[in-house]
């Protein structure tokens, strides 16, 4: 979550202790993380002797915002003076702004939207429109709100996109703005815990990481209940709950997100949004562990090249296996043969030998990576050059993983190591395109038309260990 960071002086108290308030300060960062500190320690003195340090809810009322609930927290230090001012400062996994949640209560809600950055720029959608006149110094500006996107997510869930907009005000003024946001909401038929929607948004958040090829944010989140409701003269209506906690996936540099340098954007999937859509889902439940290691790899979780080509190594091999169930032999012509080598096996080594067959009969890496490129391999050159690439990158795995002296000198580094690893990536993002339902001509147009993609795919023999 990127947002702009702040600090509020306030009061907090136990929700079990409402009179015992503490004042003090709640403070945010940019990436969501948060925490508060107060004068005192809530339990006073006595509280000081005792070993745990958790503290599961507090309340607030703090400057411009109102009412709070600060959820899982715990000290990250806490004193008591007899003579002078005693703090404590407390860390605060998740803030709730606009209600206030009682011990035991469970915090559930029935929509949530979010925006994100570059979410405007894929979208591609605005109700702005201006035409100019007849004469240079004459101009319109008209406005129509975009009507929302509605689409089926799961069976009880429904995905929208949705659009804020501010417009001027009326009267003698010099200056009129219109501006507006789109926005991604998810509506569910009953009542959900915050975990099962922010599940599904961090999946969907690396959606359009994806689509956009850039690691993209949160900016916000707002839930609201249809068991929270608050009336404004004759009309009722549900409570934004604003959250903020430091969610995943998150960049320190704010991306560069142009629509030119994306893999897709909505005008090209808007007809088959909702199928697209489902596949990631269905796809999130089976290969789960490729998808962590490849967004972590190009997230910059990772500080340093080899670990990053470590991830992805092992996202590419673990996508295969997950999505393919081939095996060196037949399953039981391998059971058939490990029982036959226990059998002749010494009592004192099976335990070992048991340890050593429990994988024998998956394929190797050489075997997963030549699988993987065969449906693309117009992408990655002649045959040679496609052996070296799957040479270097299985080379490269082994000595990094078992440090092996006799394949130091075939390991890459530098320049044709990173080269390496934007070919992984691309490998990665043709077979999601082709896991969305991309027909051979889409992914070939896409190739053509994106230029990001283009690059990691170019066939540099240099880069590939190879000859000119």
């Amino acid at each position: 979550m990127r947002i702009s960071e702040f600090s509020k002086i306030g009061y907090f108290w136990l929700p079990a202790s409402p009179d015992a308030k503490l004042p003090g300060t709640l403070k945010v960062s940019n990436s969501g993380e948060a925490e508060v500190e107060v004068i005192g320690v809530f339990g006073g003195i006595t509280k000081m002797l005792d070993n745990d340090h958790n503290i599961e809810r507090l309340n607030g009322v703090v400057e411009g915002e109102g009412l709070v609930t600060l959820e899982k927290c715990h000290y990250k230090r806490r004193n008591f003076s007899s003579q002078g001012i005693s703090k404590s400062l407390i860390h605060v996994n998740r803030v709730f702004i606009g209600a206030h949640y009682v011990d035991g209560e469970d915090i559930k809600f029935s929509s949530l939207r979010f925006s994100l950055e570059g979410f405007d720029e894929w979208l591609s959608i605005s109700g702005i429109k201006t035409k100019h006149g007849s004469k240079f110094q004459d101009m319109s500006i008209k406005f129509r709100a975009p009507k929302e996107i509605r689409t089926k997510l799961t069976k009880d869930i429904d995905l929208l996109f949705t659009f804020e907009w501010t417009l001027p005000g009326g009267g003698n003024v010099t200056e009129a703005k219109i501006s507006q946001r789109a926005l991604v909401k998810l509506v569910s038929k009953k009542l959900l815990a915050l975990e099962d929607f922010t599940r599904l948004a961090f999946r969907l958040n690396n959606f359009f990481c994806f689509a956009m090829d850039e690691t993209v944010t949160f900016t916000s989140f707002i839930g609201t209940s249809d068991e929270l409701k608050q009336k404004l003269g004759d009309r009722e209506f549900e409570v934004p709950i604003k959250i903020i906690y430091p969610s995943l996936p998150f960049s320190k540099t704010v991306p560069d997100v142009q629509w030119h340098k994306m893999v897709f954007r909505y005008g090209q999937i808007g007809n088959k949004l909702g199928k697209i859509l489902s596949k990631w889902l269905d796809a999130y439940e089976r290969i789960e562990p490729a998808f962590n290691l490849y967004f972590a790899s190009t997230s910059g979780a990772h500080r340093y090249l080899e670990s990053k080509f470590l991830s992805l190594a092992q996202a590419i091999e673990t996508f295969h296996r997950r999505t393919f169930e081939e095996t060196t032999m037949p399953g039981t012509e391998f059971s058939e043969l490990v029982a036959q080598l226990l059998l002749a096996c010494p009592q004192s080594r099976k335990e070992w030998l048991e340890g050593l067959l429990k994988y024998a009969n998956e394929i190797s890496l050489r075997k997963r990576l030549k699988k993987m490129i065969d449906p693309f391999k117009s992408y990655f050159g002649t045959a040679r050059d496609r052996n070296a690439l799957i040479g270097n990158i299985v080379n490269t795995r082994n000595y990094l993983v078992h440090y092996d002296k006799s394949l130091e000198t075939k390991s890459l580094t530098g320049v044709e190591l990173w080269s390496v690893c934007m070919k992984i990536e691309g490998l990665f993002q043709l077979h999601l395109l082709k896991l969305l339902g991309f027909s051979g001509d889409e992914i070939e147009a896409i190739v053509k038309n994106h230029g990001q993609l283009a690059s990691k795919l170019a066939k540099s023999k240099n880069h590939l260990g190879l000859e000119s």
